[in-house]
């Protein structure tokens, strides 16, 4: 009898025991991957060829963008996304983040710029990018999965900045 209990004391004990030195000792880190980390190797024929190295932003679309790039940025290509779940995501983020419309550009111009400056390809309507001017992520709205997925990447992404 007396090593029943003993064994059943250290059943209850051990996952405890555990769970206290994880919480001590461990951590949690979690990261989003980066795109293009070794270049561009797949570029279409009217962009202007491969590029090595990381791959950033340009400047001069930011600027035409009328973007600030201190600051992480999301890019939304359709209006695929409604204005109340954009006023939601700004909300959550408030200035940490900021939303960017390709909406209303010229449409050569926009197609150029999904193209050749974020590849923005189907099905994916947006595109997460840092302080770094590095892309994220990308992501299509059309799924409660993915508007989840593009929320949780954002907090990781501001949580690690």
């Amino acid at each position: 009898m007396n090593k029943k209990i003993t064994y059943l004391i250290i059943a209850l004990a051990l996952p405890g025991l555990i769970f206290i030195f994880l919480k001590i000792f461990g951590k949690n880190h979690f990261d989003i991957p980066v795109y293009y980390k070794n270049g561009i190797t797949d570029s279409l024929k009217e962009c202007s060829g491969a590029r090595r190295g990381q791959y950033y932003l340009p400047d001069s679309v930011l600027a035409t963008l009328k973007c600030r790039s201190d600051i992480t940025t999301l890019f939304v290509s359709d209006l695929e996304i409604s204005n109340k779940e954009v006023e939601k995501l700004k909300q959550s983020f408030s200035s940490q983040l900021q939303i960017i419309s390709l909406e209303g550009l010229d449409p050569e111009r926009l197609n150029r710029i999904k193209k050749c400056t974020l590849f923005l390809k189907e099905p994916w309507s947006a595109v997460l990018v840092d302080k770094q001017k590095r892309i994220r992520g990308y992501y299509a709205f059309k799924s409660l999965e993915e508007t989840d997925r593009l929320n949780v990447e954002v907090d990781i992404l501001l949580a690690n900045n």
